[in-house]
């Protein structure tokens, strides 16, 4: 019945574009402007919620990773256990991180095991552009997978790029107060007019210590953060070939990573003597071709992945705890775009494919899994009215040693946009869409906290509102508002133990999620003098309404803030820029009853950065100073897990091209 609802929904579609594709009475033409959006935040010419940060604005927000970068973007939440070896994980407008995929370079990063991706992993070094969207991907060449989740973060590096110059060299240290340090290389050169090569690295090394405070019942405890130790290093390389309407990528990358878990401060016990090591080693191929009718995008990947977990004080006949696990995925997929007029109207289909292998002493039954990804849609102005919409379909077959699951499923979106106004810069948008996030191997299947009986999530999403921008002389106003609600039956919650390895997996019923999202930005730029303000504010609700009997019945969710706010200035005087971001964050919930000894307070994060570039004639410094944490708060992002209070950063980067 399901199936048949969306083909017909689909067919009437596609039967109303051929109806209109002749008879349009105003011929839109939608300019991608850069002016749209002058810090590169919010996208205003966008449908759907869709924001960039770039190289420069990473740099003004201090971000370490792209968990910290995420925090200035309304709607998100980053669960953050700080020091240098915590976990940062992403949760958007109550939708945990299952329901969002992080492509690199074009390519979805896999990640069955846990369906979470450790958004610390992935440092600001050489990056060239973050994007995050929420309900429709917004590039050509992502193929179905990036469609099936609600959200997508979007990773470009540098390395990717033919570059303009013969050889483009980068350098970078950084250090801080809290004893952690990274330095990092970048080479790329130009082989020849189309052909480039490159190479990074990055080294990440720290004990990571710092003094906390901690509120235990009526009491304040004072001690040193231990066992955040952490060596980490990642090396990558390579190819780009771009000729005209093709352009070839080839990637590898290996990262290996040690470090020690930070544990929850209980009882006045701060120590916690767990270790963490994983190695992966991935490859990619990407393929793009393009003409002034048709945008074709492909890619084949591998990916291995080695874990060990090891617990030296557990309870059992061994008096040890360790656990290995081995992840290999390998896969691939197309997209193919048939553009109508103008390139931001368009047909596309696409599909791919994805297979992944699980084995652990953890794990009874070592789990396979394939995975089947397809998608057909249509982009298409009519009138003033910009309309999008796309199918997803999943197949998923999951097999163990002695049982088997397939699972198909359909999900829609749609969107509609309009523009009332030719010579202003006002959309109403709005758009539905449906999220199925299937649970992942250790959610199922890990002997510790799996349940085989585990139901997949699924979510409906609705979303209206509006964007609009101004430019007055030397002065730019852009603004946003989006009202949303979730419908989200079975949602799948995970709930931190004591330490960050082990989680506890569970279905709670049913959730309705409604909030609002406002964003704000006022920039000035005359002369040597620039000045810059934005804001962010979530407002959210997401309570549980399963059971109108049951004791959690209208409480709020565990680790979803009903307030969430960032705030970022910028002073700029000829090179030099004075930064300020503030981050703050409403009180939550740590279990499923909202009960007065299960809450956790809000917090203020505010810092302060300095900034210069020096230049020569091929060569440039840049050079910051940051004081973060200035309020000195050991704030809690998860229970027990307290934050570094005020520390010191300086990073310095060198680059030379020639």
């Amino acid at each position: 019945m399901q199936l048949k609802t969306y083909i017909s929904l689909f067919s009437c579609v596609f039967l109303f574009y051929a109806n209109c594709q002749n008879n349009d009475t105003l011929k839109v033409v939608e300019v991608l402007s850069k002016k749209d959006s002058i810090l590169k935040l919010t996208v205003l010419n966008s449908s759907v919620p869709h924001y960039i940060i770039t190289k420069d604005k990473l740099n003004e927000l201090s971000a370490k990773d792209i968990g910290d970068a995420l925090k200035y973007i309304p709607g998100t939440y980053i669960k953050d256990y700080g020091g240098i070896g915590g976990i940062k994980t992403v949760s958007y407008r109550s939708l945990g991180a299952g329901h969002t995929n992080v492509e690199i370079d074009g390519v979805i990063l896999p990640n069955t095991q846990t369906a979470a991706i450790n958004l610390s992993q992935f440092d600001v070094f050489s990056i060239s552009k973050l994007e995050m969207s929420s309900g429709q991907v917004q590039n050509h060449y992502s193929t179905a997978s990036s469609y099936v989740k609600s959200n997508l973060i979007s990773i470009s590096s540098s390395l990717i790029d033919l570059p303009i110059k013969k050889i483009n060299i980068k350098l970078m240290a950084n250090a801080s107060s809290i004893n952690a340090y990274q330095g990092a290389l970048f080479y790329q050169q130009k082989l020849s007019k189309h052909l480039s090569f490159g190479i990074q690295s990055l080294y990440q090394f720290g004990n990571g210590k710092y003094n906390f405070n901690i509120q235990n019942i009526d009491s304040t405890y004072s001690a040193e953060r231990q066992d955040s130790n952490l060596q980490n290093v990642k090396i990558k390389g390579g190819l780009t070939y771009h000729k005209n309407k093709l352009k070839i990528q080839l990637n590898s990358n290996y990262t290996d990573n040690q470090q020690k878990l930070p544990g929850a401060v209980v009882l006045y016990n701060p120590y916690n003597d767990q270790s963490l090591k994983n190695n992966t080693l991935n490859s990619t191929f990407t393929g793009q071709y393009k003409t002034k009718n048709i945008a074709i995008g492909t890619n084949v990947f591998t990916q291995n992945n080695q874990t060990i977990y090891r617990d030296n004080h557990y309870l059992n006949a061994a008096g040890y705890l360790e656990n290995q696990y081995a992840n290999r995925t390998v896969g691939g997929g197309f997209i193919f775009n048939k553009f109508l007029k103008f390139e931001t109207q368009k047909l596309f289909i696409g599909s791919d494919y994805k297979q992944a292998y699980l084995t652990g002493d953890q794990f009874e039954n070592s789990p396979t899994r394939k995975n089947i990804n397809s998608v057909i849609g249509l982009s298409k102005w009519l009138w003033k009215i910009k309309f999008q919409a796309n199918l997803t379909h999943q197949y998923i077959y999951d097999k163990t040693p002695n049982n088997s699951k397939e699972i198909s499923h359909f999900s829609p979106f749609i969107s509609l946009a309009y523009i009332p106004f030719k010579q202003y810069k006002f959309r109403i948008r709005s758009h539905y869409k449906n999220n199925y996030r299937l649970p992942s191997f250790n959610d199922l299947y890990y002997n510790a906290i799996g349940n085989s009986n585990l139901k997949a999530e699924n979510a409906k999403s609705f979303n209206i509102g509006f964007t609009y921008g101004i430019s007055i002389n030397t002065s730019t106003f852009e603004t946003t508002l989006d009202v949303y609600q979730n419908n989200i039956e079975d949602k799948i919650v995970a709930i931190p133990t004591k330490n960050l390895f082990n989680w506890s997996m569970q279905n709670i019923g049913d959730v309705l999620s409604r909030g609002i999202d406002i964003s704000f930005l006022y920039a000035y730029k005359k002369k040597h003098i620039s000045l810059m303000f934005s804001t962010s504010q979530s407002y959210n609700s997401s309570i549980d309404v399963t059971e109108k009997t049951s004791l959690t019945y209208e409480h709020q969710i565990p680790y979803t803030p009903t307030y969430n706010a960032s705030y970022t200035s910028t002073i700029g005087y000829k090179k030099y820029d004075l930064s300020l971001s503030l981050i703050h964050t409403g009180n939550r919930y740590v279990l499923n009853e909202n009960l007065p000894f299960n809450a956790l307070e809000g917090f203020i994060d505010l810092g302060i950065g300095l900034s210069r570039t020096f230049k020569l004639k091929n060569q440039s410094i840049y050079c910051k100073l940051q004081i973060a944490n200035i309020l000195n708060n050991n704030y809690e992002v998860i229970k027990s897990f307290p934050m570094p209070g005020r520390y010191f950063n300086l990073k310095i980067v060198y680059t030379f091209n020639k």
